[in-house]
């Protein structure tokens, strides 16, 4: 009979998991594609890089909704059950607060090693992989940089106006000013096309056609003039760095536990590396810390439906408030480690602790103080 209603409850608990968590992907995947919408629209990409840029954001994001799916699907299943009785039969029939909750912890253990496998290894090539698809997508096509009909500026050093673009990409109507250290006076070219071209190395150079360069001695009063055919020139500061400095969310385990010493960025970053090692252990195990904190209140008790949509208030908002603070702690551990570090463990497994002690045999005690009463019954005596 166990099995059987362990695996009841268990069905259920999954089919709401994915239902769920299929609902907040969803929303999650919506508001995330706006972010890469203008990048791809405007640098000409192809609609797959869209699709692969939005899915590669989803694991970052899946450490955050799966947990929640996990204790909404909880709240939503033992509702259910309280609201047809079921849970008030189980408990007449000798189920235990612990063992009622059973299906649901076991669920949770499984999800917490496929989250842990998620944010050691698979999350930070996603990210990685991410980051790099963006750096090239405005290094190679940088559309987001040369808007038409207005003055755009490269760095510090570089201004350049196109008049349009036509639907094959070419440019037309070009000018640009350069004043980079490079050159002896500041140089002007105009043209009447061009084209944006990346070599093999990575760097973005801007091919002209027909046009001329200028460029003005203030010693000797002197405007040079070169009409050409044909003039590149090279944007070296859009290097496409292939092997760029990775940031703590793009770093494996392995990554985080061996910084390079030798680098001066890693050696800066120690503690935002430990950080991470930090959250990516934690943050799996608020799923059951979210179940810890809210079968005391849905499973503890009288079984009735009174206070039953209370009881659900109740549990929802402790699930938003334990995954605030935990997020609070988590930034607040950017300036001060170990406060924050402290605070997040507290998060996580204080719940765990009370809610364990909470349903099993050693707090029946306080289970009875808590939401039973005795009162001693008083009879009185029949009027003869």
């Amino acid at each position: 009979m166990f099995t059987t209603i362990n695996g009841y409850i268990a069905r259920n608990l999954f089919t709401a998991l994915i239902l769920i968590g299929l609902v907040l992907v969803a929303i999650i995947f919506m508001t995330q594609s706006i972010k890469f919408l203008e990048l791809v629209i405007r640098a000409g990409a192809a609609g797959g890089t869209f699709w692969l840029l939005t899915l590669l954001a989803l694991p970052r994001f899946l450490e955050v909704i799966l947990p929640i799916s996990l204790g909404i699907s909880a709240v939503f299943v033992y509702y259910r059950m309280m609201s047809d009785r079921e849970l008030t039969v189980l408990r007449a029939s000798g189920f235990s607060p612990m063992r009622l909750a059973g299906p649901a912890l076991t669920l949770s253990a499984g999800l917490i090693v496929f989250l842990w496998i998620m944010t050691f290894w698979l999350t930070p090539q996603s990210m990685r992989k991410m980051e790099f698809m963006q750096s090239t997508l405005k290094a190679e096509f940088s559309n987001l940089l040369f808007q038409e009909g207005i003055f755009n500026r490269f760095g510090n050093d570089i201004t350049f106006f196109i008049r349009d673009r036509a639907a094959s990409g070419e440019l037309r109507g070009l000018m640009i000013h350069d004043t980079r250290a490079r050159n002896p006076h500041p140089v002007t070219v105009t043209a009447k096309s061009g084209r944006i071209e990346t070599t093999q190395d990575g760097k973005i150079q801007i091919v002209v056609f027909e046009g001329s360069r200028q460029d003005y001695n203030p010693e000797n009063k002197i405007l040079n003039r070169l009409d050409f055919e044909r003039y590149t020139i090279d944007l070296p500061s859009a290097i496409i760095k292939k092997d760029r400095w990775l940031e703590a969310g793009e770093r494996t385990i392995w990554d985080l536990l061996t910084p390079d010493m030798s680098n001066e960025e890693d050696l800066k970053n120690l503690s935002s590396f430990r950080i991470e090692l930090l959250r990516r252990a934690l943050a799996p195990l608020i799923s059951l810390s979210f179940l810890c904190m809210i079968f005391p209140i849905m499973l503890l008790g009288p079984q009735g439906r009174q206070g039953l949509v209370k009881r659900v208030t109740i549990a929802g908002i402790s699930i938003l408030i334990l995954q605030s603070l935990f997020l609070a702690g988590l930034n607040f551990s950017r300036k001060h480690e170990i406060i924050g570090g402290v605070a997040m463990l507290i998060c996580i497994f204080a719940p765990i602790a009370a809610g364990l002690f909470t349903m099993s045999t050693f707090g029946e005690n306080l289970r009875r103080s808590l939401f039973f009463t005795s009162k001693p019954i008083t009879y009185k005596a029949a009027d003869s």
